[in-house]
């Protein structure tokens, strides 16, 4: 509540409308225009290309609204009272705006196919969708007025309010419906094609006419007597349709019908994926909406059952590195097929499109999607789609899909390995000993390229970080079904992480350290080499910098470098001149707490993360909140890609997938996140400095390397704010995907009463125990009191396996302060299916009867 209420008076965003995997879709904007994007049917062509009749990159439908003789304008942004969803998250947008002399109006929109909804089947992805809409017209005020509504068609580039469109059509007729209520509107262009709509007016004494003059228009005129309302509804395809699909189709299209279908479809769809339900209205919500804003912004191949996925709905395509975070978001949420759909297109159009970069050929390149591809110059999509190809086949438990695909896997990793050889080739080849030496650091480095929007040729960190991350990833799954190539892509792995690190630390010793504000100075590793120093700009050194190498575990998260690297970016990136939001000086030391922990990307960085994974909780949890309020837009429950120019402010993309994607992962680790046993039995719970752990020398003997591969337990409410465990509150969370299976947590407070109930249950999907084998649990309840500590537990475990179920009370490998380590390696049998971890939590002596044994022992 302190984050969003410090960002308070953010510039709202429009919404969008679509249908799951339709290529057609449209924003609504804050003044209630619709403006179709149509973006990649023009450049993909397919059956639905040739009803696109506009040149510009939307076609705009527009309003101008008139009461008696005075203008309300065709821009209502300003005079907006409020927007709200359907239920809250629900893709039915109602808005209201006031007009002049007590006139009230209020639309209500949702996407439809032009067949109708069916609740159980999925659109296609040509399929035409309608922008259902109705106004309602109340006058409040005391007085009769008469109204007159100008409904305009034409093009556009951009989504501006106060813009009318531009010229598409020359003529304008209509007919009335023969067998249901309304018209029929004709719009031509000069070369003869047709755009149909249909308006529905009811007996309401509506005056509808068709208009020509800059721009044909529909005409609407009404007297609204005081303290009266009247309706009227739209149905407007996103493409031309002809006369046919206008009579069979559009006419028998109602709109309380159809906006009960879409309902049921979406309600349908979210409850079929997992669910998290915290205390937090906004971020309960926010879990849900973000669904349907992946499913609708991406395109269903034509003729397929694969899909483009797009990290912006109406302009970005596929961006391959984004998409996956999408992927793997979809796959924590236990959408195993919708993710698998996804990858398959980077399988199958594998090597078709290269990467900008010093390469020698496209081979077994990652990036190809048949046209969807955007971004040819993110040179970590090599690595970043090889993590969440073994990524999807932990989460899944589809090992036989991973075994199916493991040329590709191979060949991808044989292309990084073959370009890191040619390159030292090269090296080898020059002749003069001086161009060896100054160039002997990038050995083993991937070629020199671009990275995201910085199109300079250099080894850049982030990029040589994500490919030996993805590459290491993707070895371990070779490794895990005993593929015949594993040992050898292993060695490959193995040797460029080590050829990364090497790099970036010579890098950092060449680089001046950095002065923090405490006056004390850390190392700096440069975002590119050669460089001695901070990068050119946000992209560069705040977004591209030395935080991936923390989480590619090139930089062990838990080590005296990855609290340096996160020190750097708290006190000069995020808030600074060059690489952040201007805040500094004397407002540095004042908004430092409430507008700091976020690039000016918040969540496409994965700053979170090293803190997350060290302990440190109360970092993590500001850098989650502060990124998430100054992005999110309660209203349409969306966030957007850029707060830029100022934090207020609005730039980029929307709906922005990736960036979502990435909040949701930070919420769904909050409740339950896959972690390394040896790691957090040294931890136990520690939230505060690790540099002052009492087993730091231990920690400092963690390798990086390797720790992709050793995640072996779980950490359940680790990360939740205190006053989710307030006294009376609840958190419930279904079928969140994990390595080791499908989790339900569910914990009840009674925190005024000294305790804590949490229970969690896992069903082994089948395949698991081929990827990963789970050693352990470790609980956190977060009491509202910091100083409070666990003074007794019962933990009570129900296993069923093949041979029949087990039950144990079992005691903790650890208590300490609010954690509870649980080691599960002897209590669980080899072939279990699912188990059910009790634990009874007290900060206080229990009664006795709190310590019998629970129901669910028989």
């Amino acid at each position: 509540d302190h984050a969003i209420a410090t960002f308070k008076g953010k510039q709202l965003m429009h919404f969008v409308l679509g249908c799951e995997g339709v290529r057609s879709k449209c924003a609504i904007s804050i003044g209630g225009n619709i403006h179709s994007g149509n973006r990649f049917i023009k450049k993909v062509a397919g059956p639905d290309t040739q009803r696109v009749l506009w040149k510009k990159a939307m076609f705009k439908i527009a309003k101008a609204i008139v009461v008696d003789d005075e203008p309300a304008g065709v821009d209502l942004s300003s005079k907006l009272e409020g927007r709200q969803l359907l239920d809250g998250f629900l893709p039915v947008i109602t808005s209201t705006w006031n007009a002049p002399r007590g006139i009230t109006i209020q639309q209500e929109a949702f996407a439809t196919l032009l067949r109708g909804t069916v609740v159980e089947q999925r659109p296609i992805g040509d399929d035409d969708i309608v922008v259902m809409e109705r106004l309602i017209l109340k006058n409040g005020s005391a007085s009769d007025h008469a109204l007159s509504i100008s409904v305009m068609f034409g093009e556009c580039d951009t989504i501006a309010d106060g813009i009318l469109p531009e010229p598409l059509f020359d003529r304008i007729t209509m007919e009335p419906a023969s067998h249901v209520a309304g018209h029929f509107v004709i719009l031509g262009t000069p070369q003869g094609k047709e755009y149909r709509c249909m308006v529905v007016a009811g007996d309401d004494g509506f005056i509808i006419s068709g208009e020509h003059d800059r721009l044909p228009a529909l005409e609407l005129r009404v007297t609204l007597p005081a303290g009266s309302l009247k309706r009227v509804c739209f149905k407007f395809p996103m493409l031309a349709i002809d006369a046919a699909a206008t009579a069979n189709h559009l006419a028998s299209l109602d709109h309380d019908g159809e906006k009960l279908k879409v309902a049921s479809y979406w309600r349908n769809r979210i409850s079929s994926a997992a669910s998290i339900e915290v205390p937090s209205p906004d971020f309960t919500a926010f879990y849900k909406s973000h669904l349907y804003h992946v499913l609708a912004s991406n395109d269903r191949q034509i003729d397929s059952d694969l899909v483009f996925g797009r990290v912006g709905s109406l302009v970005y395509g596929t961006f391959a590195n984004e998409v996956c975070m999408v992927t793997m978001d979809l796959d924590r949420r236990g959408m195993h097929d919708e993710a698998r759909n996804i990858l398959d297109i980077f399988i199958k159009y594998q090597g078709t499109k290269g990467l900008l970069g010093d390469y020698d050929g496209d081979d077994g390149v990652f990036f190809g999607a048949n046209g969807y591809e955007n971004g040819d110059g993110y040179n970590q999509n090599q690595g970043f789609v090889l993590w969440a190809i073994a990524e999807h086949a932990r989460m899944s438990g589809d090992v036989e899909w991973f075994r199916r695909n493991t040329a590709a896997v191979v060949k991808a990793c044989d292309w990084i390995t073959r370009e890191r050889r040619l390159f030292v080739e090269t090296l080898d080849a020059r002749k003069k000993k001086s161009f060896k030496a100054i160039n002997e650091m990038y050995r083993g480095l991937l070629p020199p390229g671009g990275v995201e929007d910085v199109q300079d040729f250099w080894f850049w960190l982030s990029t040589n970080a994500y490919n030996s991350f993805g590459m290491a990833q993707a070895a371990s799954m070779l490794e895990a079904i005993a593929h015949p190539d594993a040992a050898r892509i292993v060695v490959d792995a193995t040797d460029y992480v080590t050829a990364v690190q090497n790099a970036f630390e010579s890098g950092m010793h060449a680089s001046p350290v950095v002065r923090l504000r405490d006056g004390t100075y850390v190392p700096h590793y440069p975002c590119r080499l050669p460089r001695r120093g901070r990068g050119y700009g946000w992209i560069q050194e705040t977004l591209e910098g030395a935080v991936h190498l923390i989480r590619a575990w090139i930089v062990s998260p838990f080590s005296s470098e990855a609290a340096s690297i996160m020190a750097d970016y708290e006190d000069n990136l995020f808030l600074s001149a060059q690489y952040g939001y201007p805040i500094t000086g004397d407002q540095f030391d004042e908004k430092w707490f409430s507008t700091g922990g976020f690039s000016q990307q918040p969540f496409l960085l994965c700053n979170p993360w090293p803190y997350g994974m060290r302990g440190s909780t109360k970092h993590y949890l500001r850098a989650v909140l502060n990124a998430f309020s100054v992005n999110y837009r309660a209203d349409t429950r969306t966030f957007c890609e850029h707060p830029l120019p100022g934090l207020l402010d609005v730039r980029g993309d929307f709906f922005k997938t990736s960036d979502e994607a990435n909040f949701c992962g930070s919420l769904r680790d909050m409740i339950v996140q896959e972690t390394v046993a040896c790691i957090d039995q040294l931890l136990a719970g520690w939230e505060g400095n690790l540099e002052l752990h009492p087993k730091r020398a231990e920690l400092d003997t963690m390798l990086p390397m390797g720790g992709w591969d050793r995640m072996d337990a779980l950490r359940v409410l680790y990360h939740v704010p205190r006053d989710w465990l307030s006294s009376g509150k609840e958190i419930h969370a279904r079928g969140l995907a994990t390595y080791f299976g499908k989790v339900d947590i569910d914990a009840v407070s009674t925190a005024g009463d000294g305790r804590v109930d949490i229970t969690m249950g896992i069903e082994r999907g089948t395949g698991k125990a081929d990827v990963s084998r789970l050693k352990a649990v470790f609980l956190k309840a977060r009491h509202p009191d910091p100083a409070s500590s666990i003074t007794h537990v019962v933990i009570e475990l129900l296993e069923t396996s093949n041979p029949g179920a087990a039950y144990n009370q079992i005691q903790p490998s650890f208590v300490k302060g609010q954690t509870i380590g649980i080691g599960l390696g002897p209590l669980v049998s080899m072939s279990w299916t699912r188990a059910r971890i009790t634990a009874r939590i007290f900060f206080r002596e229990p009664r006795p009867e709190e310590l019998k044994p629970s129901m669910f022992v028989s």
